[in-house]
């Protein structure tokens, strides 16, 4: 995953913590577990905003 890897440039918690949370909400047990992987390397609002983009993405899709 590009966001997490830095593949594209440096690494994208929000946008990783974003995918990894609609794949756990989708029933995908390895989303949540990177989810929480990356969780622990963020902030608060970090986190915040992540979830609040997959809550949009999700209304949408």
């Amino acid at each position: 995953m590009a966001s997490i890897s830095g593949r594209d440039g440096a690494p994208d918690r929000v946008e990783a913590h974003k995918w990894f949370n609609i794949a756990a909400v989708r029933g995908c047990r390895e989303g949540v577990v990177r989810r929480g992987e990356v969780a622990a390397e963020m902030t608060a609002e970090e986190i915040a905003a992540a979830q609040r983009a997959a809550r949009q993405w999700l209304t949408l899709h």
